[in-house]
């Protein structure tokens, strides 16, 4: 979702600047480029910790079912 945002805002950003809306004062690709690693690398975060949380929900079931048995 972080990301899918990221991505609209991007997106206009560059519309508004195609139309002449708004002038960046730098180069765009040197304010996207930290900005897009940053994104990146909290979405992976987020991803990385939500997959383990996950891995050890089954971890538990699979060992819960095997005593059960």
């Amino acid at each position: 979702m972080i990301l899918g945002i990221f991505i609209i805002i991007f997106g206009l950003v560059l519309l508004l600047r195609n139309l002449g809306l708004i002038t960046l004062p730098i180069s765009f690709w040197s304010l996207f480029s930290p900005l897009f690693l940053i994104v990146i690398g909290i979405y992976v975060i987020m991803a990385v910790k939500k997959g383990k949380e996950y891995w050890d929900q089954a971890i538990k079931k699979f060992i819960k079912g095997k005593k059960n048995h």
